[in-house]
């Protein structure tokens, strides 16, 4: 591969969809250091590695690369640099793999049933 971290050909899950805020943050805690896909208000969807996010939503990702769909419907990738930051009033959703997103979400009911 191009060393761009993307998850083509892997089951991808939205990751706070429908949730509470303070769920929301909590599965993002979770999260952390996990490949993301996250797609701006422009059409482009950023992949990297979850580094840390701010209280306005801004998000770090480490290894980071660009993934643009073209007019002709191709996909057109590359690379952006080691550390970005997408800011948050950009983006329009967040993506993790699945497997990473099931994890997540059982260890927080866990947590919750325990309290």
């Amino acid at each position: 591969g191009s060393g761009n971290p993307g998850m083509a050909g892997e089951a991808a899950a939205s990751v706070a969809a429908g949730m509470a805020p303070s769920d929301a943050k909590a599965m993002m805690k979770k999260l952390m250091d996990s490949v993301v896909r996250i797609s701006v208000s422009d059409g482009r969807m950023i992949c990297g590695q979850l580094w840390c996010q701010d209280n306005n939503r801004n998000f770090i990702l480490l290894n980071v690369g660009e993934v643009r769909i073209g007019e002709d419907g191709e996909e057109h990738r590359r690379p952006l640099g080691p550390l970005v930051m997408v800011p948050g009033k950009h983006i329009t959703k967040i993506e993790a793999m699945r497997a990473q997103v099931d994890v997540a979400r059982h260890q927080l009911q866990s947590a919750a049933a325990a309290a």
